[in-house]
């Protein structure tokens, strides 16, 4: 009886998931502003071009490393994680990607603080700030 009600919890999950996107005006600032390394990053990280080069345009949610760590290396070129921490720069992100504000860019911030490896720290913040963002199509 419980596996029916994590199926069925996990299929409204998705179903409403899928009825909710990102605004295109914030889609295709955060393609505006990546573009210029998503190149560079593809080579670097060796994900799949077809996956990556139009992730910020789609604003899709991912299970593949290879975004998380594709997310990372964009997000590092922009300023938007320090290097060494992988902290997220609230300032830069503020000014660089559309739909965001200070407040839920602190509540994102804060929910990076367990994680170590800058990969999923990146991911993190990008699905958070997406979460934050969707609206109903």
């Amino acid at each position: 009886m419980m596996n029916t009600y994590i199926i069925v919890f996990l299929y409204l999950t998705t179903l409403s998931n899928a009825l909710m996107e990102v605004p295109l005006d914030y889609r295709l600032g955060w393609d505006d502003v990546t573009k210029k390394h998503i190149s560079e990053c593809i080579c670097d990280i060796g994900v799949s071009p077809a996956k990556a080069v139009d992730f910020f345009l789609k604003g899709e949610y991912s299970t593949d490393r290879c975004i998380y760590c594709y997310i990372k290396c964009v997000a590092m070129k922009m300023n938007l994680l320090n290097p060494a921490t992988g902290e997220p720069n609230v300032d830069e992100i503020l000014r660089q990607l559309a739909g965001t504000n200070r407040d839920m860019l602190t509540q994102c911030k804060n929910g990076t603080h367990f994680l170590k490896d800058h990969c999923d720290i990146a991911y993190f913040m990008y699905s958070c700030i997406v979460t934050h963002v969707i609206v109903p199509v």
